[in-house]
């Protein structure tokens, strides 16, 4: 089991004002690392990931500039990507550069 990521689920721990009744939002990656046993390193890596950018995306307070972040993201995910496609962390680096440096 890889804990791959999905864009679509994604976007909705970015964005968690646009989707108020989504409460899951890490409820599987933690409940995948209380399990006793080996950790698989991608699925470990895809987790860290993930936090990585939800807490990059809720930096931004204002409320304009998340629509407009948000906004970029999905032309981004429609340009590049699939929304419905796993994808592990290494396939989404653009993202992860795009977050970093729009919030520098």
């Amino acid at each position: 089991m890889s804990h791959q990521i999905t864009l679509s689920d994604l976007e909705k721990s970015l964005f968690p004002e646009r989707y108020p009744f989504y409460d899951q939002h890490f409820q599987d990656d933690l409940n995948y690392l209380k399990q006793e046993g080996e950790y698989d390193q991608i699925a470990r890596a895809n987790i860290r990931f993930k936090i990585r950018l939800v807490n990059l995306c809720l930096k931004v307070q204002n409320e304009d500039l998340r629509q407009a972040l948000n906004y970029l993201f999905n032309k981004q995910v429609e340009c590049f990507y699939n929304w419905q496609q796993s994808y592990n962390w290494f396939e989404l680096k653009s993202i992860l550069a795009f977050f970093l440096l729009f919030l520098k």
